[in-house]
């Protein structure tokens, strides 16, 4: 049963790998044909810049989830050569228990705003569409961070250490 829950959590976090690799080629493509439009055409794409910035926001916070989950995100690893090898494990828990620990303090805090903007509708001003989607980027990925944490302190020792594919 852990084991199937815990291929289910790599699964989710390989799908956000996806996306965050597909929203950071559109953002680069988008900024292709824009520069192309404004430069050889002069007709920009008026709400480019909008959407590129939202497809690099969702690019990181999509891709943070794998990063943890293969251990590859920034983090103190000198700090770890400085224990004993029968002290690292826990310090690695720890890191990993205070990471979890200020994702769930963003999102706390973060969901109540994205639920004001649904509320109150307001739009981006170049493209026109609802703040509460490139916002709720944000929580979503965090939550994934969260989910690849989960997987890394339940997996054996051996395993959740190695920064191979997941």
């Amino acid at each position: 049963m852990l084991g199937g829950l815990l291929n289910a959590g790599k699964w989710v976090i390989r799908a956000a790998e996806y996306i965050s690799a597909t929203c950071l080629v559109l953002g680069c493509t988008i900024n292709f044909v824009n520069i192309l439009g404004r430069y050889f055409f002069h007709a920009p794409i008026v709400w480019a810049e909008e959407i590129i910035q939202f497809m690099m926001i969702a690019g990181v916070f999509f891709g943070a989830p794998i990063l943890t989950l293969r251990r590859a995100h920034i983090r103190m690893d000198m700090m770890l050569t400085i224990f004993p090898e029968s002290l690292r494990r826990g310090a690695d828990v720890f890191g990993q228990v205070v990471l979890a620990g200020v994702c769930c303090a963003i999102i706390w805090l973060g969901v109540p705003v994205i639920m004001q903007f649904i509320d109150f509708g307001p739009v981006t001003d170049a493209a026109a569409i609802p703040v509460a989607i490139p916002q709720s980027v944000i929580p979503i990925g965090l939550f994934l961070v969260i989910v690849a944490v989960i997987v890394n302190l339940l997996e054996p020792a051996p395993t959740a250490l190695n920064q191979s594919e997941p």
